[in-house]
């Protein structure tokens, strides 16, 4: 009874064993099994043996290429999956055909050259011009498998040409130099439209002139050797040009006279120029005889310099209106005169109509003739402020300061208009001297000023 009981467990155990094993059985012959390729892409059946069959991914072959430039160079990294790139450019070779490339960082550019085995890799001059940067290359195949190449570039900043170009970098420069000059543009196609007018008028040249150059040549060469042709040319010309100097010669010493002149007298109106100008610059206190004095004239008359001063004894001090505008004559009347520049042409302002004189507050020293001589006194003149005794003083010593700086206008500054003016103060004053007019009362340092205005003389 014990032996049945045992064999009915050794059987109980034996089924689920045998189910077991059958399962796994009928799982080995359904599908064989896979395996991953060592990038991570799609796992690749097993062949007949139990090996993996690899993709064209894992088996391709890349080498660099030499394009020849300078300053680009390709070194292998690690293992063929990286390279050190110096340079704009680089370019790699494939053993097995590739249907598309890609560089997925930007600045750089990648394309399958024709054969689909070669790649052009190419940077822009910004994308790595000083320090190393990374940029990876994506390879993609027939058979839907990819492989990422590592690369690390630098100084894409250099431009990289050809030897051979290199070489004439300097002619393509002077080449742009000519074409710019003669009025193209300095790019290539200004060059090759300069070239080409260059050409075009050296084909003219050869076609229609050197051939007549060249008689003309022999013919010069001809007459030259014949010694009595030249002799009567020699006469001939002495005989055309005595007769065109008989006919025109006084025309032509008229026309070089009055060149003469005209240059002579632009020659004197800029030296007059510049003697106005510098005698408008010249202050009245740097004169010596007037000094410190030079405060009462700026103050009581409103002078500074000493052209100022000379206008105001010459012409007299010119009126405004209440918006400061200067006041004329009218020229159109019958007894005003309009005014003309020193070379006699009538003033016109900006419409053109003609510029009358202007008017006067007073005449100058026309006004201290005529006090002097109808006797009257000079404090009635237009120079009683300067001559009060807190300022001048003496009518004596604005007459003798006056005379002083008219001289120095006429003399030193070389302006002949104040020598009248000059005569006519340095009158005024002997006048004043002599007693013959009325002098001034109640002036205590009189005689001061006398001796002051003699020693001007």
């Amino acid at each position: 009874m014990k032996r049945l009981l045992v064999v009915f467990l050794v059987v109980l155990l034996a089924v689920p064993a045998t189910a077991a094993g059958g399962a796994t059985a009928a799982d080995t012959s359904v599908a064989p099994a896979l395996q991953e390729d060592d990038d991570g892409g799609t796992p690749t059946p097993d062949d007949e043996n139990g090996t993996a069959t690899p993709s064209l991914a894992e088996q391709v072959r890349l080498a660099p290429l030499d394009f020849g430039e300078q300053y680009s160079s390709i070194t292998t990294g690690e293992a063929g999956s990286a390279y050190n790139i110096t340079g704009r450019s680089a370019g790699f070779a494939t053993t097995i055909p590739v249907e598309a490339v890609r560089i997925t960082q930007p600045g750089g550019e990648a394309r399958i050259l024709d054969g689909d085995q070669t790649i052009q890799l190419e940077w822009q001059p910004e994308a790595s011009p000083d320090s190393e940067s990374y940029y990876s290359l994506e390879l993609f195949f027939a058979d839907d498998s990819t492989r990422t190449i590592d690369l690390y570039v630098s100084g894409t900043g250099t431009t990289t040409v050809p030897p051979s170009v290199a070489n004439g970098q300097g002619l393509i420069e002077d080449l742009q130099d000519q074409a710019e000059d003669a009025g193209y543009e300095g790019s290539l196609a200004g060059i090759r439209n300069w070239q080409e007018n260059l050409q075009q008028r050296a084909s003219v040249f050869d076609n229609f002139l050197a051939g007549d150059l060249t008689r003309i040549q022999n013919l010069f060469i001809l007459y030259l050797s014949t010694g009595l042709l030249l002799f009567l040319t020699a006469v001939g010309l002495i005989l055309l040009s005595r007769r065109l100097l008989s006919k025109h010669g006084r025309k032509l010493r008229s026309l070089a006279e009055s060149q003469l002149s005209q240059l002579r007298r632009s020659q004197l109106v800029q030296r007059y120029r510049r003697d106005e100008e510098q005698a408008a610059e010249s202050r009245l206190e740097d004169v010596d005889k007037i000094g410190t004095g030079a405060v009462h004239y700026r103050e009581q008359l409103g002078v500074a310099t000493e052209s100022q001063l000379g206008e105001l004894l010459a012409a007299g001090k010119p009126a405004v209106d209440g918006d400061g505008r200067l006041l004329r004559l009218d020229p159109s009347a019958d007894d005003v005169d309009p005014v003309r520049d020193h070379t006699g042409d009538v003033v016109t302002d900006e419409e053109g109509n003609e510029l009358g004189p202007l008017v006067r507050t007073h005449e100058g020293i026309a006004e201290i003739e005529r006090a002097l001589q109808n006797g009257e006194p000079l404090e009635e003149t237009w120079i009683e402020p300067i001559i009060r005794d807190q300022h001048l003083g003496s009518a004596r010593r604005f007459l003798a300061e006056s005379k002083y700086v008219l001289q120095r206008l006429a003399e030193k500054h070389g302006l002949p208009k104040y020598r009248e003016p000059y005569q006519r103060v340095s009158t005024a004053l002997d006048h004043l001297q002599s007693g013959t007019g009325r002098l001034e009362s109640g002036r205590a340092d009189e005689d001061r000023y006398t001796t002051a205005a003699r020693g001007d003389d």
